[in-house]
């Protein structure tokens, strides 16, 4: 369902493309996770934008791991692992970062931040490719 505000619409479709750059970027990058941030952008078109939501839906290469993933199939094991493994490579150097500069409770969230989105993904259905 689309949200009737223009305003609204233009802030998600702003954050649709900036998270669809984000996950292209990650197809470059090992260390970037892309699956999430497609996640991410499918969100945004579908509140923003119905031309944009379908056009990501029908890409050939993440189209069907979006379309899974909202059908409540699932994500592939291997993007699991990638996913939950990059997240924790990022979430070590900001609590190693972090430890010097920031107060304990900021970092205390982000492990409690981490430990849910782990949860999260882990109990996500796997979807075997055929």
């Amino acid at each position: 369902m689309l949200y009737k505000n223009p305003l609204v619409r233009l802030v998600l479709k702003v954050l649709g493309f900036l998270f669809l750059i984000i996950g292209a970027i990650g197809t470059i990058l090992p260390l970037l996770p892309t699956t999430p941030f497609f996640l991410l952008a499918a969100a945004c078109f579908f509140r923003s934008s119905i031309h944009f939501h379908d056009l990501l839906l029908k890409n050939r290469f993440f189209g069907s791991t979006i379309k899974n993933f909202h059908e409540g199939k699932g994500m592939p094991r291997q993007t699991k692992i990638i996913s939950i493994a990059t997240m924790w490579v990022f979430v070590s150097i900001s609590v190693f970062i972090g430890f010097s500069y920031s107060s304990d409770w900021i970092i205390g969230f982000t492990l409690i931040l981490a430990i849910i989105g782990t949860w999260y993904m882990a109990h996500l259905p796997t979807n075997y490719p055929k």
